[in-house]
């Protein structure tokens, strides 16, 4: 499609079906219908054009007849730990913007950090009769029989973030380990040499690939892994400060620290205001780049796990998912690879290049 399609639309009903798409774009009906249900085999510049017109026809499909003819329900369940969190707030909005595009809606359940919550949302999605499901699962998720049964009624599955080795199942995920590796390089590169890490007490496989990267960093850069400088506790604020004490206390400060996410690195970075002199000047890195971060002072270097990448590549997996037969037979393990925001925060040492 070379030039730009005319749209006939002398056509518009009180209710547009893809054959009114059809004739508008001169193309044929299962054209219309591949690219509308999210078709690998239709081209983006002519997916973009069908939807394009479906939005000025004002087509809205029909959901009881297609649930009837491909007992469908168009609802994808998606299990996060909490909308409060920035990162997660994005990856649902944009796997929510691109289902839309192929007919689904999507029903949303917060863990909250709680198992009883995870077990009841996939109950929950379950009784729903969703189509698919989208899991962000809890590290002490053990027996995982609420998530097996998902694989076994042949719904699509994709693991949000997480990975469990009981479970064979598609996933999308940061790459922690390059996130912890570049994170400590970038440091590295700015002249710091004793680097402290605060992370989560809770042993994921996410925060051991991040951890890994920390440590291979350090290795490639010849500088002794100083297992003092490990911090673990809570990601927040609070633990942000109370790691840096701990850190202060010790006979040999670092010169750098890397937070776990933005919300840890604010409390290191008002723990180091308090001590004032009698600290010296610390690098400071977060790990989620938050809006809040570009905003405070000094600005915040972080890394960027680009969301809307996760929440995209999310969606059109699932997508993808949904026209095969054995949904869950194909397994694909996706890695977004994040980036560094550089900011203020890392170019604090007389040595900064």
């Amino acid at each position: 499609m070379d030039n730009q399609r005319i749209i006939n639309f002398e056509i518009l009903r009180n209710r547009t079906t893809i054959y009114d798409i059809a004739r508008a774009l001169n193309i044929p009906v299962a054209t219309v219908s591949r690219a509308l249900n999210g078709s690998v085999l239709i081209k983006d510049q002519l997916r973009e054009e069908i939807t394009a017109a479906a939005k000025e026809l004002n087509y809205h499909p029909n959901r009881l007849a297609s649930a009837l003819k491909t007992k469908k329900t168009f609802m994808l369940g998606v299990l996060i730990p909490s909308l409060d969190s920035h990162f997660y707030a994005s990856i649902l909005h944009h796997i929510e913007r691109e289902v839309k595009l192929n007919g689904f809606k999507i029903l949303t359940i917060q863990t909250k950090g709680s198992l009883p919550n995870e077990i009841n949302g996939f109950k929950t999605f379950l009784e729903a009769q969703v189509d698919g499901i989208i899991a962000s699962i809890l590290p002490q998720t053990e027996e995982m029989l609420h998530v097996k049964q998902v694989i076994l009624m042949d719904k699509p599955l994709i693991l949000l973030n997480s990975t469990n080795p009981e479970i064979q199942a598609s996933s999308v995920s940061i790459n922690y380990y390059q996130a912890g590796f570049m994170a400590t390089e970038h440091l590295i590169l700015k002249g710091c040499k004793t680097i402290a890490f605060l992370t989560k007490h809770t042993t994921t496989a996410a925060l051991n690939e991040q951890i890994l990267g920390y440590k291979s960093a350090l290795d490639h850069h010849q500088i002794p892994f100083n297992r003092d400088h490990i911090i673990s506790g809570e990601l927040s604020i609070k633990d942000g400060r109370y790691g840096a004490s701990k850190l202060f206390r010790n006979r040999k400060c670092p010169d750098a620290i890397i937070a776990g996410d933005d919300f840890t690195a604010l409390g290191v970075m008002k723990k180091i205001e308090e001590f004032g002199k009698q600290v010296r000047k610390i690098a400071v890195m977060g790990c989620s780049n938050e809006a809040f971060s570009e905003h405070i002072t000094p600005s915040l270097t972080s890394i960027n796990q680009h969301p809307e990448k996760v929440g995209y590549a999310c969606a059109r997996l699932f997508i993808k998912m949904t026209q095969t037969s054995d949904h869950n037979d194909q397994i694909n393990h996706i890695l977004i690879s994040p980036s560094i925001i550089q900011r203020e925060s890392t170019d604090l040492l007389p040595n900064s290049v």
